[in-house]
């Protein structure tokens, strides 16, 4: 017979190993759902070294000698690097505001060129498109026909019951979307999303996917990132007050206290 104190052993080890069970079951069906939304990326490449893609980044190769990956993102950046150092250098507030809005202009326009550019298996058909928007339709407030952001998981996986998800994100841009603990569309205070926002964000993160494609993870970032600073910045002035630069923060998982203006300082003194 055992005794108490190794009874109680016994008793615990048990619920510990359900609770490890629990835990991996948890994380099996988690993958399981997410894979209702993937779908393949063709073509897909190994990523760049990064020292390589830092200097791109950075504006650090010569231009106009065919060392950045596409002509556009050559010409993108031999506009904003320059923006960016006259920036840096300025004290003005308003100069400053002016500069932010030129950049994230040459941004857009890059988005645009390169969403005309992608190959046909990285679009959206419009098949996929009205299916998406019934489902939107079921699932939005039936006021205003909007999906409140943190029903967003919930009007994909409604979706994906029935039908593939035949959008080809690139599945860290999906995660990053929908995921139901890393989703940044899941987390942003006061926001209702139409069906056209929605749509918009599709195209821009598929721009980043098929960047991510060519192994451009750094630039595919960067995309990805301009695709949810404009859920804020709907107006694309490249700047925003403070209570909405919370609303960015706390979007991208940030997890201040207080919400104050030195707490934001000290969080990213290292930049």
């Amino acid at each position: 017979a055992l005794t108490k104190k190794q009874y109680a052993r016994k008793i615990k080890a048990l619920v510990k190993r359900r609770r490890i069970l629990a835990e991996n079951k948890a994380e099996l069906q988690e993958q399981a759902d997410m894979e209702k939304y993937r779908v393949d990326i063709f073509h897909k490449v190994p990523p760049k070294p990064a020292s390589v893609q830092n200097n791109e980044v950075n504006g650090l190769l010569p231009f106009d000698e065919g060392q950045y990956h596409c002509q556009e993102y050559n010409d993108l950046l031999k506009s904003v690097i320059p923006i960016r150092n006259q920036f840096a250098a300025s004290t003005s507030e308003e100069e400053r505001k002016t500069l932010a809005g030129e950049e994230i202009t040459h941004w857009h326009d890059y988005m645009l060129q390169r969403e005309k550019a992608l190959p046909d298996h990285f679009k959206m058909n419009s098949t996929t498109v009205s299916l998406l928007e019934d489902v939107f339709i079921r699932e939005s407030e039936r006021r205003n026909k909007t999906l409140r952001s943190d029903r967003v998981i919930d009007f994909h996986y409604k979706f994906a019951q029935n039908r593939r998800f035949d959008v080809p994100l690139d599945p860290r841009n999906l995660i990053q979307m929908v995921h139901p603990f890393h989703g940044y569309m899941l987390s942003i205070d006061n926001k209702f999303f139409t069906f056209d926002e929605m749509v918009k964000m599709y195209r821009q993160q598929l721009v980043s996917s098929y960047e991510r494609s060519l192994g451009q993870t750094f630039l595919a970032e960067e995309l990805s990132c301009l695709s949810f600073w404009d859920v804020i910045d709907h107006e694309r002035k490249g700047y925003t007050n403070f209570p909405d630069f919370v609303r960015v923060l706390k979007m991208f998982k940030f997890n201040l206290n207080p919400w104050t203006l030195a707490a934001i300082k000290q969080e990213f003194e290292w930049c």
